[in-house]
């Protein structure tokens, strides 16, 4: 009988432990497009901030014009190569992507672009 109780006294404390996750979903949007993320942490604060930093990246990835341009130039330089670049062109479109998630950042901020953030 004691076991038991062990088990479901270890059991509550890494249920209180681990707390219910906080949901926040941010969506981006920059002319008539739109790009949204969901964030989760147990603090609402990081949950909001995740899933802001997560609408950016999606901006980034899927509609900034600036990596879309570097993505497409790599494409006509090497229109033989695989569909994924190859590690220096990685690198390159990675240092594109997170220059356009401070240029992101900066549009939010300055109402360059909408954010819109709700938390559950």
């Amino acid at each position: 009988m004691s076991r038991i109780a062990l088990v479901l006294v270890v059991g509550a404390l890494l249920a209180c432990k681990s707390g219910p996750k906080q949901k926040c979903v941010s969506s981006v949007q920059v002319g008539s497009e739109r790009y949204s993320s969901l964030g989760t942490h147990s603090d609402k604060a990081k949950a909001r901030e995740s899933s802001v930093i997560g609408a950016c990246i999606a901006y980034c990835q899927f509609g900034d014009p600036t990596v879309k341009a570097a993505f497409d130039q790599w494409k006509r330089d090497n229109p033989s190569s695989p569909a994924k670049p190859d590690s220096i062109i990685t690198i390159h479109l990675q240092r594109e992507v997170k220059a356009c998630q401070s240029r992101c950042d900066a549009q939010t901020r300055s109402g360059a672009a909408t954010l819109r953030t709700e938390c559950l």
